[in-house]
């Protein structure tokens, strides 16, 4: 047969099977566990009887709760005076636990309730959200009144001011979560001057912080000054100021009006749009262990706040068509005289009509293409509508081939020019000009099938280069780097999968563009013979570019409106500027990548780091050496297990299969080696 249900204690110290407690709150939740083989619940409510309602009860897992939060998401409704619950589960065989029991007085107030209401309500505004930070209780207010434990924060939202009948708890359940958020005040408490004579003999001025107790012992040692005082001085003054450091921590909860993970009440403000405010409340949740008593403090001062309305949507100027354009002309026409023919084919409609109609369309998208060129948002729907970072061809672009009709430009040259001349003023606003193409860098193995007999040297500006190729023609490397073989250890060079001696080195195209990406195997030329050493790239060139595209000119330039230098986007400006990196990610306080800010002690992230991770042009190995180091012991015993084959056992506990013996020292001037004892002999250990 199933075990009772064990319901979790209201101080969150363990379980029971029989709970009791009094509280001011007009509602209760109840959460705690059942055996791993019960499959239902059955609740009693005053008496009632037992049921499997689902609305009741929510059992996932292991774990219930009491009522279920979809269908009570303030909890159970209790009634002033005792209210019951009887609580038993149902196991796989259909067996009855025994009833675990909940009893709850409800009364109108709690001697002690108004301690600590919460104050310090801020709100920051997120996109469709707002957190709301508390101030945490201060510790001395709580442990002036012994037994009160702090439970956690009540959060409460209303569409009306001052509404207490109309505010709804949006948490689930009391909030404890630490926000990353704190404020730090220096008051001064006192200060104080002392004049002093220098005492004869008087060589130095002790002064000496400490902290102590109640009691007069010293707790910790704050300041310890020795200060020389010279034959010459006469006395001195002693100036004392003491500042007191006050320290606020806030607890938050994130309210999305639409729901999620630990809210309640969301469907409440389905008809109320975010751009309308809700005002929001806090109340506080102690226990008090001595007279088992849960109660809530009443309610904080409201705060009004509401979630950031981000509308990403571009807005165009409305299209006007030649067809638009006349028939608006011709209804202004008719409503002066109906009588006037401005049928198609009329001298009205093609002498004056159809005529202007056709140059206020065209004068119509030109005023548009100027709109759109005002932002970069707009222009890149132009230019990169497909959002792959490269100009689309004039020729497969409605909009830029009617730019083209409309300006009168003969080639898609000009029109292109003109499309990234727009670009160029847009990025000039931010002093940002556009950047020349980026040369490809990689790899190449200087190589020979012989050993060196002399030091071979790669000097740094060695040119390589590439065979003749009808496309591309040649490109020309350049080495970076002076790179050394020495013949005493050409050893170390020889490569044997190939079997040969490599010297590999690194090399920059010495043009920018993407003519430098070639294919392994391309680049065979060496300008200036390397003690007859061979020359061949094992792995493709890479990272060429031409001319920065409009795309990565607009990326960069918009980062231009992070001008500090300290902020997110101050450092991913100061990256993008860097040659050869290529792509940057800026982890900063908060970032689920950040792992330096996290406080052992503590036991969470303080802030205060930022970190940048680069990709840059090429890879670089670096390789290092460590020397081993081993713990060196002496005098340690060993029993002779076998005579004839020199066999022992080491009686030390620092000797383990974990921590053997690597290698016995052979030196007896020093002391080292193997000594009998009984005898006084060393054993030749040769």
């Amino acid at each position: 047969m199933t075990t009772a249900p064990q319901i979790d204690l209201r101080d969150g110290s363990g379980t029971a099977q029989s709970l009791v407690f009094t509280t001011n709150q007009s509602f209760a939740t109840l959460t705690g566990s059942v055996d791993t083989n019960a499959v239902d619940i059955q609740v009693s409510i005053d008496g009632a009887d037992f049921s499997s309602d689902s609305s009741l009860v929510e059992l996932s897992g292991v774990d219930f709760t009491i009522p279920n939060p979809a269908s009570y998401p303030d909890g159970l409704p209790l009634s002033f005076g005792q209210n019951s619950i009887l609580i038993r589960s149902i196991d796989i065989v259909g067996s009855v636990s025994p009833t675990s029991s909940a009893t709850i007085t409800r009364v109108a107030a709690v001697d002690g309730q108004d301690v600590d209401i919460p104050t310090g309500i801020k709100l920051r505004r997120r996109r469709d959200s707002v957190d709301i930070l508390v101030a945490k209780p201060p510790p001395l207010t709580i442990t002036a009144i012994p037994g009160i434990e702090f439970r956690g924060f009540n959060f409460y939202a209303s569409s009306e001011p001052g509404a207490t009948s109309g505010s709804f708890k949006i948490n689930a359940a009391p909030v404890t979560e630490d926000s990353t958020v704190f404020e730090e005040d220096v008051q001064e408490a006192t200060s104080n001057t002392v004049d002093f004579d220098t005492v004869d003999g008087a060589t130095t001025l002790h002064a000496r912080v400490t902290q102590e107790d109640n009691f007069g012992n010293e707790l910790d040692l704050v300041s310890d000054i020795l200060v020389p005082v010279f034959a010459i001085s006469s006395g001195g003054r002693f100036y004392q100021q003491f500042s007191e450091a006050v320290r606020t921590e806030y607890i938050f909860f994130r309210h999305s009006r639409g729901g999620g993970i630990g809210s309640a009440n969301s469907d409440q403000w389905v008809d109320i749009g975010d751009v309308e405010p809700l005002y929001y409340t806090v109340t506080a949740v102690f226990f008090d262990t001595s007279l088992n008593t849960e109660f809530e403090t009443p309610h904080s001062q409201e705060v009004l706040g509401k979630p950031l309305v981000l509308d990403t949507a571009i807005r165009d100027l409305p299209g006007r068509t030649q067809l638009q354009v006349v028939v608006n002309f011709v209804d202004a026409i008719q409503r002066v005289n109906e009588e006037i023919a401005l049928i198609p084919g009329s001298t009205s409609r093609d002498v004056s009509i159809d005529p202007f109609a056709s140059e206020a369309e065209r004068i119509w998208f030109i005023l548009d293409f100027i709109h759109r060129s005002q932002s970069f948002l707009t222009l890149l729907q132009i230019d990169d509508p497909n959002g792959d970072s490269f100009s689309d061809a004039v020729a497969t672009s409605s909009y830029k081939q009617a730019v083209k009709a409309a300006l009168g430009f003969t080639t898609d040259l000009a029109t292109q020019q003109l499309i990234d001349t727009q670009f160029e003023k847009l990025a000039g606003n931010f002093h940002k000009s556009r950047l020349a193409g980026r040369p490809s860098s990689g790899q190449v193995v200087f190589y020979s099938t012989d050993r060196p007999a002399q030091d071979v040297t790669v000097p740094s500006g060695t040119v390589v280069s590439t065979g003749s190729d009808e496309d591309l023609g040649v490109a020309r490397f350049v080495v970076g780097g002076t790179f050394l073989m020495p013949a005493a250890d050409a050893d170390a060079f020889y490569n044997f999968d190939t079997q040969r001696y490599e010297i590999i080195v690194d090399i920059v195209a010495e043009d920018p563009g993407i003519n430098g990406n070639r294919p392994a195997g391309t680049i065979v030329n060496v300008q200036t013979s390397i003690g007859g050493f061979l020359v061949i790239n094992t792995e493709a060139t890479v990272f060429g570019t031409d001319r920065e595209t409009n795309t990565e000119l607009a990326l960069r330039a918009e980062l231009g409106f992070s001008v500090d230098t300290g902020t997110e986007g101050g450092y991913a400006v100061t990256s993008a500027e860097q040659i050869g990196i290529v792509k940057a990610k800026i982890v900063k306080s908060g970032d689920p990548l950040m792992m330096r800010d996290y406080d052992d002690v503590r036991g969470k992230h303080i802030g205060g780091k930022v970190d940048i991770w680069v990709q840059g042009l090429k890879e670089r190995t670096v390789s290092e050496t460590f020397a081993f180091t081993f713990e060196r012991a002496q005098d340690i015993r060993c029993q002779i297990i076998d005579i004839s084959t020199l066999t022992f056992r080491v009686l030390d506990s620092r000797v383990t299969t974990d921590t053997p013996i690597v290698e016995i020292l052979d030196n007896p001037s020093q002391g080292l080696g193997v000594r009998n004892a009984t005898q006084g002999q060393d054993y030749d250990l040769t």
